[in-house]
Protein backbone atom coordinates (compact mmCIF):
# COMPACT_ATOMS: atom_id res chain seq x y z
CA UNK A 1 0.00 0.00 0.00
CA UNK A 2 1.45 3.07 -0.57
CA UNK A 3 2.33 5.71 1.50
CA UNK A 4 0.63 8.61 3.03
CA UNK A 5 2.91 11.07 1.97
CA UNK A 6 3.32 9.39 -1.58
CA UNK A 7 -1.03 9.39 -1.95
CA UNK A 8 -0.86 12.66 -0.68
CA UNK A 9 1.37 14.22 -3.69
CA UNK A 10 -0.87 12.21 -6.07
CA UNK A 11 -4.07 13.57 -5.70
CA UNK A 12 -5.77 16.12 -3.56
CA UNK A 13 -9.56 15.85 -1.70
CA UNK A 14 -12.53 17.70 -3.13
CA UNK A 15 -13.45 19.43 -0.17
CA UNK A 16 -16.78 19.28 -1.65
CA UNK A 17 -17.79 15.78 -3.20
CA UNK A 18 -21.30 16.18 -4.97
CA UNK A 19 -24.07 13.95 -3.81
CA UNK A 20 -24.47 12.94 -7.37
CA UNK A 21 -21.16 11.41 -8.03
CA UNK A 22 -21.88 9.11 -4.68
CA UNK A 23 -25.78 8.60 -6.66
CA UNK A 24 -23.65 7.25 -9.81
CA UNK A 25 -21.21 5.16 -7.89
CA UNK A 26 -24.30 3.18 -6.04
CA UNK A 27 -26.28 2.97 -9.49
CA UNK A 28 -23.45 1.87 -11.09
CA UNK A 29 -22.34 -1.12 -8.60
CA UNK A 30 -25.88 -1.90 -8.85
CA UNK A 31 -25.95 -2.13 -12.13
CA UNK A 32 -22.35 -4.17 -12.52
CA UNK A 33 -23.43 -6.27 -10.08
CA UNK A 34 -27.21 -7.08 -11.95
CA UNK A 35 -27.26 -10.14 -14.37
CA UNK A 36 -30.61 -11.55 -15.90
CA UNK A 37 -34.09 -10.00 -14.92
CA UNK A 38 -32.72 -8.08 -12.15
CA UNK A 39 -30.94 -5.77 -15.11
CA UNK A 40 -33.72 -6.11 -16.76
CA UNK A 41 -35.38 -4.63 -13.62
CA UNK A 42 -33.07 -2.11 -12.65
CA UNK A 43 -33.80 -0.82 -16.68
CA UNK A 44 -37.50 -1.04 -16.10
CA UNK A 45 -36.59 1.13 -13.20
CA UNK A 46 -34.85 3.71 -15.03
CA UNK A 47 -37.04 3.89 -17.97
CA UNK A 48 -40.30 4.03 -15.61
CA UNK A 49 -38.68 7.01 -14.32
CA UNK A 50 -37.61 8.75 -16.74
CA UNK A 51 -39.53 8.30 -19.86
CA UNK A 52 -43.33 9.60 -20.09
CA UNK A 53 -45.21 6.72 -21.46
CA UNK A 54 -43.14 4.24 -21.10
CA UNK A 55 -44.97 0.49 -20.07
CA UNK A 56 -42.77 -2.44 -19.15
CA UNK A 57 -44.54 -5.27 -20.54
CA UNK A 58 -44.66 -8.44 -18.03
CA UNK A 59 -44.27 -11.92 -19.61
CA UNK A 60 -47.27 -13.74 -19.74
CA UNK A 61 -48.41 -17.86 -19.59
CA UNK A 62 -46.91 -19.20 -22.67
CA UNK A 63 -46.98 -16.22 -24.64
CA UNK A 64 -44.28 -14.98 -22.80
CA UNK A 65 -43.74 -10.98 -23.47
CA UNK A 66 -43.37 -11.24 -27.27
CA UNK A 67 -40.02 -9.84 -27.50
CA UNK A 68 -41.02 -6.85 -25.92
CA UNK A 69 -39.23 -5.77 -22.24
CA UNK A 70 -40.58 -2.49 -22.39
CA UNK A 71 -41.76 0.29 -24.98
CA UNK A 72 -43.19 3.91 -25.31
CA UNK A 73 -46.47 3.38 -27.64
CA UNK A 74 -47.01 7.09 -28.30
CA UNK A 75 -43.34 7.23 -29.98
CA UNK A 76 -42.85 3.27 -31.30
CA UNK A 77 -39.76 2.94 -29.09
CA UNK A 78 -39.03 -0.71 -28.23
CA UNK A 79 -36.36 -2.05 -25.53
CA UNK A 80 -35.68 -5.77 -25.84
CA UNK A 81 -32.91 -6.59 -23.15
CA UNK A 82 -29.98 -8.66 -23.09
CA UNK A 83 -28.09 -9.00 -19.46
CA UNK A 84 -25.62 -12.00 -19.69
CA UNK A 85 -23.28 -12.77 -17.12
CA UNK A 86 -20.52 -11.96 -19.57
CA UNK A 87 -20.96 -9.84 -23.17
CA UNK A 88 -17.94 -10.61 -24.52
CA UNK A 89 -17.57 -14.24 -23.93
CA UNK A 90 -17.13 -16.02 -27.74
CA UNK A 91 -20.53 -17.74 -27.28
CA UNK A 92 -22.33 -15.18 -25.29
CA UNK A 93 -21.57 -12.89 -28.39
CA UNK A 94 -22.57 -15.42 -30.76
CA UNK A 95 -25.85 -16.33 -28.79
CA UNK A 96 -26.58 -12.14 -28.45
CA UNK A 97 -26.18 -11.76 -32.53
CA UNK A 98 -29.04 -14.69 -33.23
CA UNK A 99 -31.40 -13.05 -30.19
CA UNK A 100 -31.43 -9.35 -31.65
CA UNK A 101 -32.09 -10.44 -34.73
CA UNK A 102 -34.78 -13.24 -33.38
CA UNK A 103 -36.45 -10.83 -31.16
CA UNK A 104 -36.43 -8.58 -33.56
CA UNK A 105 -38.22 -10.54 -35.90
CA UNK A 106 -40.90 -11.78 -33.49
CA UNK A 107 -41.51 -8.15 -31.75
CA UNK A 108 -42.37 -6.49 -35.35
CA UNK A 109 -44.60 -9.63 -36.18
CA UNK A 110 -46.31 -8.89 -32.56
CA UNK A 111 -46.25 -5.42 -32.07
CA UNK A 112 -45.92 -3.36 -35.25
CA UNK A 113 -49.82 -3.65 -36.41
CA UNK A 114 -51.17 -2.11 -33.05
CA UNK A 115 -48.29 -0.09 -32.25
CA UNK A 116 -45.90 0.78 -35.69
CA UNK A 117 -42.20 0.22 -34.68
CA UNK A 118 -40.21 3.46 -35.05
CA UNK A 119 -37.27 2.73 -33.22
CA UNK A 120 -35.57 -0.57 -31.83
CA UNK A 121 -32.78 -1.01 -28.84
CA UNK A 122 -31.28 -3.69 -27.96
CA UNK A 123 -30.20 -3.20 -24.49
CA UNK A 124 -26.78 -4.88 -23.47
CA UNK A 125 -25.56 -5.14 -20.25
CA UNK A 126 -21.97 -5.22 -21.44
CA UNK A 127 -20.08 -4.47 -18.04
CA UNK A 128 -18.98 -1.05 -19.48
CA UNK A 129 -16.79 -2.93 -21.54
CA UNK A 130 -18.89 -2.00 -24.67
CA UNK A 131 -20.93 -3.68 -27.29
CA UNK A 132 -19.43 -6.17 -29.19
CA UNK A 133 -18.53 -5.85 -33.46
CA UNK A 134 -20.98 -8.52 -34.41
CA UNK A 135 -23.67 -6.99 -32.43
CA UNK A 136 -23.27 -3.50 -33.89
CA UNK A 137 -22.67 -5.29 -37.55
CA UNK A 138 -26.14 -6.93 -37.38
CA UNK A 139 -27.68 -3.78 -36.39
CA UNK A 140 -25.82 -2.27 -39.08
CA UNK A 141 -27.86 -4.86 -42.04
CA UNK A 142 -30.75 -4.60 -39.79
CA UNK A 143 -31.00 -0.62 -40.87
CA UNK A 144 -30.28 -1.75 -44.37
CA UNK A 145 -33.30 -4.39 -44.38
CA UNK A 146 -35.58 -1.76 -42.71
CA UNK A 147 -34.52 1.80 -43.68
CA UNK A 148 -37.46 3.12 -42.18
CA UNK A 149 -36.94 1.89 -38.35
CA UNK A 150 -33.96 3.11 -35.99
CA UNK A 151 -31.87 0.71 -34.70
CA UNK A 152 -29.09 0.74 -31.92
CA UNK A 153 -27.68 -0.95 -28.91
CA UNK A 154 -28.22 0.32 -25.40
CA UNK A 155 -24.97 0.12 -22.77
CA UNK A 156 -24.93 -0.02 -19.18
CA UNK A 157 -23.06 3.30 -19.95
CA UNK A 158 -26.48 4.35 -21.58
CA UNK A 159 -28.22 3.43 -18.56
CA UNK A 160 -26.09 5.13 -16.10
CA UNK A 161 -26.34 8.39 -18.14
CA UNK A 162 -30.34 8.54 -18.62
CA UNK A 163 -30.16 7.85 -14.93
CA UNK A 164 -27.87 10.23 -14.02
CA UNK A 165 -30.34 12.90 -15.63
CA UNK A 166 -32.96 12.05 -12.44
CA UNK A 167 -33.53 14.45 -10.30
CA UNK A 168 -32.08 13.04 -6.54
CA UNK A 169 -35.71 11.83 -4.93
CA UNK A 170 -36.44 9.79 -8.44
CA UNK A 171 -32.43 8.22 -8.05
CA UNK A 172 -33.34 7.57 -4.69
CA UNK A 173 -36.47 5.53 -5.64
CA UNK A 174 -34.60 3.64 -7.53
CA UNK A 175 -31.13 3.14 -5.18
CA UNK A 176 -32.59 3.74 -1.99
CA UNK A 177 -30.98 6.24 0.47
CA UNK A 178 -27.74 8.36 -0.92
CA UNK A 179 -25.98 9.09 2.62
CA UNK A 180 -24.85 12.60 3.00
CA UNK A 181 -23.67 13.89 6.44
CA UNK A 182 -26.75 16.51 6.22
CA UNK A 183 -29.65 13.20 6.63
CA UNK A 184 -27.55 11.00 9.90
CA UNK A 185 -29.52 11.38 12.37
CA UNK A 186 -30.11 10.08 15.92
CA UNK A 187 -30.83 5.99 14.77
CA UNK A 188 -33.26 4.14 16.73
CA UNK A 189 -32.88 0.61 18.87
CA UNK A 190 -35.31 -0.89 17.04
CA UNK A 191 -32.97 -0.43 13.52
CA UNK A 192 -29.70 -1.28 14.90
CA UNK A 193 -31.00 -4.14 16.08
CA UNK A 194 -32.73 -5.07 12.68
CA UNK A 195 -28.90 -4.56 11.11
CA UNK A 196 -27.34 -6.63 14.04
CA UNK A 197 -30.17 -9.68 13.59
CA UNK A 198 -28.71 -9.39 10.00
CA UNK A 199 -25.06 -9.33 10.36
CA UNK A 200 -25.39 -12.27 12.69
CA UNK A 201 -26.99 -13.96 10.17
CA UNK A 202 -23.94 -13.95 8.02
CA UNK A 203 -22.13 -17.19 7.42
CA UNK A 204 -18.31 -18.26 7.20
CA UNK A 205 -17.55 -15.50 9.62
CA UNK A 206 -14.28 -15.99 11.15
CA UNK A 207 -12.73 -14.56 15.08
CA UNK A 208 -10.57 -11.21 14.60
CA UNK A 209 -8.01 -10.52 16.72
CA UNK A 210 -8.64 -6.72 19.16
CA UNK A 211 -6.69 -4.54 17.58
CA UNK A 212 -5.59 -1.26 19.22
CA UNK A 213 -6.51 2.49 17.52
CA UNK A 214 -5.79 5.34 18.79
CA UNK A 215 -8.87 7.99 17.75
CA UNK A 216 -6.22 10.95 17.55
CA UNK A 217 -5.47 8.59 14.39
CA UNK A 218 -8.82 9.01 12.46
CA UNK A 219 -7.83 11.72 9.88
CA UNK A 220 -4.83 9.81 8.84
CA UNK A 221 -6.65 6.59 8.85
CA UNK A 222 -9.19 8.02 6.32
CA UNK A 223 -6.20 9.28 3.99
CA UNK A 224 -4.08 6.07 4.74
CA UNK A 225 -7.13 4.22 3.10
CA UNK A 226 -7.81 7.00 0.33
CA UNK A 227 -11.56 8.01 1.79
CA UNK A 228 -12.52 11.05 0.08
CA UNK A 229 -13.45 13.52 2.06
CA UNK A 230 -17.54 13.21 1.68
CA UNK A 231 -16.97 9.34 3.38
CA UNK A 232 -14.65 11.20 6.13
CA UNK A 233 -17.55 13.78 7.06
CA UNK A 234 -20.06 10.67 6.97
CA UNK A 235 -18.12 8.31 9.65
CA UNK A 236 -16.85 11.69 11.74
CA UNK A 237 -20.74 12.27 11.85
CA UNK A 238 -21.65 8.65 12.95
CA UNK A 239 -18.78 8.75 15.28
CA UNK A 240 -20.72 10.99 17.53
CA UNK A 241 -23.33 8.03 17.90
CA UNK A 242 -21.15 5.24 18.59
CA UNK A 243 -22.01 5.63 22.45
CA UNK A 244 -25.54 3.61 21.15
CA UNK A 245 -23.71 1.24 20.23
CA UNK A 246 -21.25 0.78 23.60
CA UNK A 247 -24.73 1.45 24.89
CA UNK A 248 -26.63 -1.61 23.05
CA UNK A 249 -23.93 -4.27 23.82
CA UNK A 250 -23.40 -3.24 27.57
CA UNK A 251 -27.85 -3.72 27.95
CA UNK A 252 -27.75 -6.71 26.20
CA UNK A 253 -24.61 -7.94 28.80
CA UNK A 254 -23.57 -10.57 26.15
CA UNK A 255 -19.74 -9.72 25.30
CA UNK A 256 -19.64 -12.21 22.81
CA UNK A 257 -22.10 -10.41 20.80
CA UNK A 258 -20.23 -7.30 20.41
CA UNK A 259 -17.51 -9.33 19.03
CA UNK A 260 -19.10 -11.33 16.93
CA UNK A 261 -20.93 -7.69 15.44
CA UNK A 262 -16.83 -6.83 15.00
CA UNK A 263 -15.79 -10.26 13.21
CA UNK A 264 -19.12 -9.91 11.15
CA UNK A 265 -18.15 -6.90 9.49
CA UNK A 266 -14.34 -7.39 9.13
CA UNK A 267 -15.69 -10.72 7.12
CA UNK A 268 -17.45 -8.49 5.19
CA UNK A 269 -14.74 -6.05 5.09
CA UNK A 270 -12.16 -8.93 3.62
CA UNK A 271 -14.49 -10.49 1.69
CA UNK A 272 -14.49 -7.20 -0.24
CA UNK A 273 -10.94 -6.39 -0.31
CA UNK A 274 -9.89 -9.55 -1.62
CA UNK A 275 -12.11 -8.57 -4.82
CA UNK A 276 -9.52 -5.69 -5.79
CA UNK A 277 -6.89 -8.29 -5.48
CA UNK A 278 -7.02 -8.41 -1.46
CA UNK A 279 -5.11 -4.04 -1.28
CA UNK A 280 -7.17 -0.60 -1.05
CA UNK A 281 -6.51 1.55 -3.52
CA UNK A 282 -7.25 4.73 -4.58
CA UNK A 283 -9.21 3.53 -7.39
CA UNK A 284 -11.52 1.25 -5.07
CA UNK A 285 -11.70 2.62 -1.58
CA UNK A 286 -15.21 4.17 -1.98
CA UNK A 287 -16.43 1.32 -3.98
CA UNK A 288 -15.68 -1.34 -0.94
CA UNK A 289 -17.06 1.56 1.66
CA UNK A 290 -20.42 1.26 -0.46
CA UNK A 291 -20.29 -2.06 -0.83
CA UNK A 292 -20.00 -2.90 2.87
CA UNK A 293 -23.19 -0.32 3.28
CA UNK A 294 -25.05 -2.05 0.98
CA UNK A 295 -24.39 -5.47 2.67
CA UNK A 296 -24.59 -4.43 6.22
CA UNK A 297 -28.34 -2.06 5.47
CA UNK A 298 -30.93 -5.02 5.26
CA UNK A 299 -33.02 -2.32 4.33
CA UNK A 300 -32.17 0.89 1.55
CA UNK A 301 -34.57 3.19 3.61
CA UNK A 302 -33.17 6.36 5.74
CA UNK A 303 -33.24 4.28 9.35
CA UNK A 304 -31.41 1.56 8.10
CA UNK A 305 -28.75 2.71 5.89
CA UNK A 306 -28.14 5.18 9.28
CA UNK A 307 -27.71 2.45 11.73
CA UNK A 308 -25.46 0.54 9.58
CA UNK A 309 -23.06 4.28 9.31
CA UNK A 310 -22.92 4.40 12.79
CA UNK A 311 -21.95 0.62 13.41
CA UNK A 312 -19.09 1.02 10.72
CA UNK A 313 -18.14 3.90 11.96
CA UNK A 314 -17.80 2.26 15.49
CA UNK A 315 -15.64 -0.59 14.15
CA UNK A 316 -14.03 1.51 11.81
CA UNK A 317 -12.29 3.32 14.72
CA UNK A 318 -11.19 0.22 15.90
CA UNK A 319 -9.47 -0.72 12.68
CA UNK A 320 -11.92 -3.94 12.36
CA UNK A 321 -13.07 -2.75 8.63
CA UNK A 322 -10.17 -0.52 6.53
CA UNK A 323 -6.55 -0.50 7.70
CA UNK A 324 -4.62 0.58 10.17
CA UNK A 325 -1.89 3.59 9.32
CA UNK A 326 1.32 2.44 9.24
CA UNK A 327 4.36 4.85 9.95
CA UNK A 328 6.06 6.46 6.75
Amino acid sequence: MAPINEYRNKRKYDKEMSQKYYSELRFSLNAIKSEGQKYEDLFNDVMLASRTGFRRVKAYGNIGDRKNDGFVPATGVYFQVFAPEDINNKRTVVSAVSKLEEDFTKLLEHWNEDSPLKEFYFVLNDKQKGSPPPVEQKMAKLRKVFPDISFGTYTMDDLISEFMKLDIEKQESIIGFIPSPNKLQTISVSALSNTIEHLISLKEVKDKPNDNFDLEEFNSKIVFNFLDNRIAEILEKAETQTYIIDEYFTRNQNKRLGEFIRNSLNYIYETEKEKYGGEVTVLNSAIIFYNILDICAVEKGLEAINSSLVLMSFFFTSCDIFEKPTKD
